[in-house]
Order: structure tokens, then C-alpha cells, then sequence
């Protein structure tokens, strides 16, 4: 019985909501405005023919996941040739994240897939330029900008490309003309979010997430807090000022969400340190494929011939990874999912490194590819992000909490729930009120302004508040609050139910 993960589960509330007529609103109970729309949609789609928006969401990334293997064998195949396409699709089909990615609940395994789609259909313009290939491309790279918003600037990258290609065959018209397909029909497609998002703001929006991620940035680079405190703080009065505490995120949208001159400087400030730290955070994820297929890669580059004759290919797979390393410079925290759309060029580039040892020793060149797989392979196990899809007690922990809410006849719909978990709060079909990041009395004196139904920590949780360590011990000194017995399975969960509610 499997589990989803924190964000499948944002995913799947705001496309159940969505879908029955109660708007883009996710498990915490107000507007969502951080995540973009097309993995809900195709989630409401699909969601009558696979019986729950749950195994629709698992379908979406499946089929994303098997038409990810076809395009990294046709761009190699393009590139590198038939036999590094081989090498390629099998890397693909096998690596332990993809597969994990496949049958999941995170976005990153649809946008990988979209954008290497519209790479392939850039690669393949330059051979056989049509328009209906540049529209393509146009689509695939509006759908990755509704997976993740930064994708929009692979409009003006993928563009680039192909007018330098042109330019030097000496037909630049040509490439302007695909070039201009390609970004007008992204524009157009994906015009409907950003009138959305300008509307909800007051003013000219084409992603959600920067105003968020700004009010982070500002209270850990100013003030010096933790991420946590960052996201989850309180005043001095207790009011909720963290940035994960807005229950309608339409509040934090409409803060400036900074300029481009703001986050260069903050990039500027210190860059070699920024570059030395994703460089590291690559090379030591694991579940990527680790330092191996950072070699692999390398030599794919280094040592390999193949892709010198298609260096305009090479540019338009390089897209990708390039937009996502300028991304991740930009920021002070990262969450590993941040790095996976790094991992398509990654594979590319081993299976041509690969070809390159294969063709002086196939054992070695086994060997390595095997190595780089179980590398991952033990890296997705102890990966926490991946690993959530095994906590079945968040699953027993939340249905009990929703059978218990429906035997009270509570007047909410919902239960109330404060915790720090999105998937738990699922399960119970409950709203989430975020566990503030605040010493013990200022917490409780939140808690009772806003008297939830239930508040639940889970063992893992010590370090979630100042606070957590103390009540997992069973020091919860409130008069509110009425410990609860959970059904086996759900063991690792504590439960006050708060008896205090109105």
C-alpha cells in the first residue's frame, strides 16, 4: 500500500477541487498560486478512467516515464548514433530514480519528460525544419512551464539556438522564422496562467513562486533564520508571518516579488561558493548516479567524437541543465528533487561515454554502466523525498483521524489538522494549519487562536519545532489536549485530539 509523497499529495488535493467545482485550492484550504497547472489537469483527466485522483497521478508519471525512454533514445540516436542510443534508452529504463520517478507523485518526472521532448524536436528542426515541428516544440515547452515555471525561458534558449544554426548555414530567415513559431506558440498556450496569475496579484505575474521564495530568502539572509523559522514563524505576538503560514497563497503572490537586477547581485554576492556547492550537491547525489556518472559524463564529453560533428544538438540538449544550474545558483537552499532535471544531459552524455569504453572493453563498459545503476539504486532508497511513498502510518494515521472526524458529527466539513506533513492531512480529507516554529507558549497561544480539530507529530518530527522533542515525549501540558490511541500500522504518529475547538 503506497503513500504519497508530500507534494503528490498537494497535487492531487487542488486537481480533486479543482475538478468538482471548489477552485485551485489545495490541502492547506485556500488558493494555491505556487504550482503550476498541468499536472492537476491531467491528473482531473485521467482521473475517471484510472478510478482515483490518486492512481492518476501515478498514470500521469508512468506514461511520462516510458515516453522519457523513447526520447532519450531518439536524441541519441540523432547525436551520438545507433549504438549510444541503445546504451542510452537502456540507462533510461533502468536507472533506479527514473523508475522510482514513474511511479511516484512528483512533477519532476513529467517536466523532464516534456522539455527533453522539446529539445528532441529543436534537434530535429535542424535536419528537417518544418513549422509543425517548431508548434511542437512551442507545446512542449508551455508544458513544461506549466510543470515548472522556469521552463518558460526555454522559449528564448531553444529560439537562440536555432537562429545561431541558421545564421551559420546562411539562412536566417529560416531560423528566425522557426525560432518565432516556437516562441509564439509557448506565449500564446501559456497566456491563459500568466492573465491568471496577474489577476490574483494586482499586477504582472507569469510565475508564483518567486514572491515565496523571496519571503524565504529575505528571512534566512536577512534575519538569519533557519528554512524552518522561515517558513513557519510567528511574530512576537504569535501572528503567522512565515511564508508556509498563509493559508491562501494569493497574500504572498501579491508581495514584490523582486526584480532580475535583486537576484543577480544576490547570486553576484558570492558565486564561486554558490558554483562550488551545486557542483558538490551533484557529485554526491546518489540517487542522480553520484560521482560515476559525473565521470561518465565527462569522458562522454572529453574523450567521445561523436557529438563534435552535431555541436548545435549538443547546444539544445545543454539547455536544459544550463537554465536549471543558473536556477540553482540563484537560490540559498535546495531540496534534491531542485537537481533531477539535470539527470537527462547527464545520461546522454555516460551513454556516449560508455560507447567510447565499449568500443576498447564491453566488460568494462558493463561494469561501469551497472556500477552508476546501483549507485542509484541505493541512493533512491535512502532518499528522503523518494523514500516517503513507504510510510503507510501516514496513510493508517490520516483515515483514522477522517473516520474519527465523520463518527464526532464535527460542524467542519474537514478536520482541522496541525502538523507538518501535506500526505497525513490527505488521507484524513482534512485542512492543514501548518505547526509554528516558535518557543512552547507562544505556539500554544497560536494553537488555541486557531483551534484545530487535531494536532500530530511523527516520531522523525523531533526537530520540527523547538517544541516537537518535548511533546513526542508525552510532556504536552494543555488541558486541550487529549492524546489519542491510533490503530496499529500508525505507530509512529503522536495525536492530540483538541478538545478546546469551537
Amino acid at each position: 500500500m503506497e503513500v504519497l509523497e508530500n507534494e503528490g499529495a498537494e497535487f492531487v488535493r487542488i486537481a480533486a477541487n479543482w475538478f468538482h467545482g471548489q477552485g485551485y485550492v489545495s490541502t492547506v484550504g485556500g488558493m494555491n498560486t505556487i504550482a503550476p497547472p498541468l499536472y492537476p489537469l491531467l491528473i482531473g483527466i485521467l482521473a475517471p478512467v484510472a478510478g482515483s485522483e490518486e492512481a492518476a497521478a501515478r498514470l500521469v508519471l508512468l506514461l511520462a516515464g516510458l515516453f522519457f525512454v523513447w526520447v532519450m533514445y531518439r536524441i541519441a540516436l540523432l547525436v551520438f548514433g545507433p549504438s549510444v542510443a541503445m546504451i542510452a534508452a537502456l540507462l533510461a529504463a533502468a536507472h533506479p530514480l527514473l523508475i522510482a520517478l514513474s511511479v511516484s507523485s512528483y512533477s519532476e518526472g513529467l517536466y523532464i519528460t516534456v522539455a527533453a521532448a522539446a529539445s528532441l524536436l529543436v534537434v530535429e528542426c535542424m535536419d528537417r525544419p518544418t513549422l509543425g515541428r517548431a508548434v511542437f516544440a512551442g507545446l512542449c515547452v508551455t508544458a513544461a512551464y506549466l510543470t515548472r515555471p522556469e521552463a518558460l525561458v526555454l522559449a528564448f534558449l531553444l529560439g537562440v539556438v536555432l537562429l545561431a544554426v541558421y545564421w551559420n548555414r546562411g539562412t536566417p530567415v529560416k531560423g528566425l522564422r522557426l525560432a518565432s513559431v516556437l516562441a509564439l506558440t509557448t506565449l500564446l498556450l501559456g497566456a491563459p496562467y500568466v492573465i491568471h496569475l496577474t489577476r490574483l496579484a494586482g499586477s504582472f505575474r507569469w510565475e508564483g513562486k518567486s514572491s515565496f521564495n523571496n519571503l524565504l530568502s529575505e528571512r534566512t539572509r536577512k534575519d538569519g533564520m533557519s528554512v524552518e523559522e522561515a517558513g513557519r514563524g510567528l511574530d512576537a505576538e504569535g501572528r503567522p508571518v512565515g511564508a508556509f503560514m498563509f493559508r491562501d497563497q494569493t497574500e504572498v503572490l501579491r508581495r514584490p516579488s523582486g526584480t532580475l537586477g535583486s537576484t543577480v547581485r544576490g547570486t553576484l554576492k558570492d558565486p564561486l561558493h554558490r558554483t562550488y556547492r551545486v557542483a558538490l550537491q551533484v557529485s554526491r547525489s546518489s540517487a542522480l548516479g553520484g560521482m560515476p556518472i559525473v565521470l561518465l559524463a565527462l569522458v562522454g564529453v572529453l574523450c567521445s567524437g561523436w557529438w563534435r560533428g552535431h555541436k548545435s544538438e549538443v547546444a539544445a540538449i545543454l539547455t536544459v541543465p544550463i537554465l536549471t544550474l543558473v536556477a540553482l545558483l540563484t537560490l540559498d537552499w535546495t531540496w534534491f528533487r531542485y537537481l533531477i532535471p539535470l539527470l537527462p544531459a547527464l545520461l546522454l552524455f555516460a551513454a556516449a561515454g560508455l560507447g567510447w569504453i565499449a568500443r576498447r572493453s564491453r566488460p568494462l563498459a558493463a561494469a561501469l554502466g551497472v556500477t552508476v545503476l546501483a549507485v542509484s539504486g541505493r541512493g533512491v532508497a535512502r532518499t528522503f523525498e523518494i523514500s516517503q511513498t513507504r510510510d503507510v502510518d501516514m496513510r493508517i494515521a490520516g483515515e483514522w483521524i477522517r473516520d474519527r472526524h465523520a463518527e464526532l458529527n464535527s460542524s467542519r466539513v474537514r478536520p482541522l489538522i496541525m502538523g507538518v506533513r501535506v500526505s497525513p492531512v490527505h488521507y484524513a480529507k482534512g485542512e492543514l494549519v501548518y505547526l509554528p516554529w516558535a518557543d512552547e507558549a507562544t505556539s500554544l497561544r497560536y494553537i488555541h487562536t486557531v483551534q484545530p480539530d487535531y494536532v500530530m507529530l511523527r516520531e522523525s518530527e523531533a526537530r520540527s519545532a523547538p517544541f516537537a522533542a518535548k511533546w513526542l515525549r508525552g510532556e504536552l501540558d494543555d488541558s486541550c489536549a487529549e492524546p489519542v490511541e491510533l490503530p496499529p500500522g500508525a505507530e509512529p504518529y503522536h495525536v492530540w485530539r483538541w478538545t478546546c475547538t469551537r
